[in-house]
Parts: C-alpha cells; structure tokens; sequence
C-alpha cells in the first residue's frame, strides 16, 4: 500500500497546462479468521477516513475489533 501511494505521489499529471499533484490516502485492513467480508470492509474503510482524517497522502492499517476477543490474522495466498 505504501508502494502504491509513493507512486500516485510521484506522478506527473498536467490540467489545462499546470501541473497538478496528485496523492492517495490508503486504508488496510487483513481479515481475521472468524471475519465477514463486510467487517473486513468497514475496518478499511474507517482505516481509509482516518488516513484522510491524519492529512491526506497516509497509509492506515486497521486494528483489530476491540471486542475483547482474541482474533487471529487469516493469512490466504492469492
């Protein structure tokens, strides 16, 4: 993700003549074991609004639910 964001940032995008530049705000979040495809989602999404929140141009990766449960990381290969 971080990769990602460097890149969008050293892009080199002209508007009407101007430069303009341009930067990506990332929220990361890994899928625990016992996780639905929808909190996965919303744990990246409130990782994405708190990057936008830290100023933009961030990389955020979620914590883990505070529930008081004991989640694993589901790790898959693509």
């Amino acid at each position: 993700a971080e990769e990602i964001r460097r890149r969008f940032r050293a892009l080199n995008i002209e508007w009407s003549g101007r430069p303009i530049q341009v930067s990506a705000s990332i929220g990361v979040a890994l899928r625990l074991a016992d996780e639905s495809a929808e909190q996965l989602i919303d744990r990246a999404d409130i990782a994405l609004y708190a990057a936008k929140a830290a100023g933009r141009d961030k990389v955020i990766v979620a914590s883990a639910p505070i529930d008081g449960s004991n989640h694993e990381p589901l790790l898959t290969r693509a």
